[in-house]
């Protein structure tokens, strides 16, 4: 190892406690002793809670060349208040020396590299299959002339000839109307039996006819009135079920109230999942929930998530308080617990669910 360099990793662990000999082991250090979580660190950084642990554990591996792990290194560092050239200089030195060679990372970023050309597709099928689909059109439209156009002609030589035909036909008329004349003539003259069965029906079908407005009124009111039945049955039935959908309804928001009617005297203990691992909350709601946080001792830190990102983020002192509107499900961190308080709709929660660690953090769904 080059003397400069052992030099500077001297100077860097020289006034500091064992555990901070590295750059992974000071910045865990100064995040305790903020009383943050890895949760906490992850989501400002915009990087995974995994990737923190590992610039923790001095594993820069986790990301893909030792560049980007400098890069975070150095925001990590500078969000909690620690010498960022300091921590960089600890991970200089705990560099691989393959790794710090430039020319390392150049090959690694471009041995996966194809030239161009060779990853243009050549489209040969696609050329056949539209040359074979404009030959089929041309054939199917030879087709279609071959066998349809003829007929075609064919009916419309027919139909003119057809439309010439009645007009050669037409001085004929006059003779078919001299021969019906008779005919009239003849069905004009009735025998007088005839006139006088027909005189002897005319009375019958004179009562049929004044009969028939009487039976169709009777059968109109038949009508009607049941009808009407009909659609005070339906009322009645529509009354009775809109009643009973109402009294279901009292009785469900009745149930409801006497199961929120619990005792705000006593704070809200945490339960702990263990196939999740982690602290939950169930809680009876509706809609958001309001939620005070508030500095009681001194300082403390509050974070509170939705779907897994960090909807608000506050430092509190004693004294003061932040109030925020929630919908269920979301998730509340605390750092340095023991400094802060959380009240869900005006109701305190129990922080102590760990009574080892200087933060909590818990899950509020609806139960």
């Amino acid at each position: 190892m080059p003397e400069g360099i052992q030099n500077q990793e001297t100077n860097v662990g020289s006034d500091l406690p064992p555990e901070a000999t590295t750059y992974g082991g000071l910045l865990r250090i100064a995040r305790e002793g903020k009383g943050l979580t890895v949760d906490q660190v992850a989501s400002q950084l915009r990087i995974s809670p995994a990737q923190i642990e590992g610039l923790e554990a001095d594993d820069y591996k986790v990301f893909p060349t030792p560049v980007y792990a400098r890069a975070h290194l150095r925001s990590y560092a500078r969000l909690l208040g620690v010498d960022d050239n300091k921590v960089i200089d600890m991970f200089n030195v705990a560099l691989r020396p393959e790794d710090r060679d430039p020319r390392t990372f150049i090959r690694k970023t471009t041995q996966d590299l194809a030239p161009y050309q060779d990853a243009q597709p050549k489209n040969v099928g696609g050329k056949v299959v539209a040359g074979l689909l404009f030959l089929a059109v041309l054939i199917a439209a030879g087709y279609f002339g071959y066998q349809y156009i003829p007929s075609m002609l064919a009916n419309s030589d027919s139909e003119t000839q057809t439309a010439a035909a009645p007009a050669a036909s037409a001085p004929a008329a006059p003779e078919a109307k001299e021969q019906e004349v008779p005919a009239a003539k003849q069905e004009v003259k009735t025998e007088p039996e005839a006139e006088k069965k027909a005189e002897v029906a005319a009375p019958s079908s004179e009562a049929a006819a004044a009969a028939a407005p009487e039976e169709a009124k009777a059968k109109q009111e038949a009508e009607l009135k049941e009808r009407l039945q009909k659609e005070a049955e339906e009322k009645a039935k529509q009354k009775a079920e809109e009643e009973r959908k109402a009294a279901e309804a009292k009785a469900a928001e009745e149930k409801e109230a006497a199961a929120q009617t619990v005792d705000t005297s006593e704070p809200m203990r945490l339960e702990y999942n263990k196939t999740e691992d982690r602290w939950e909350l169930p809680y009876s709601a509706k809609g958001e929930v309001k939620i005070k946080l508030e500095g009681k001792n001194g300082e403390c830190w509050f974070g509170i998530y939705k779907d897994n990102k960090l909807e608000f983020n506050t430092q509190l002192k004693a004294g003061q308080s932040r109030e925020y509107s929630v919908a269920l499900p979301f998730k509340v961190s605390v750092g340095n617990r023991q400094n802060g308080a959380v009240h869900l709709d005006g109701r305190a929660v129990n922080l102590d669910a760990r009574p080892n660690s200087t933060s909590t953090v818990f899950t509020a769904y609806q139960k």
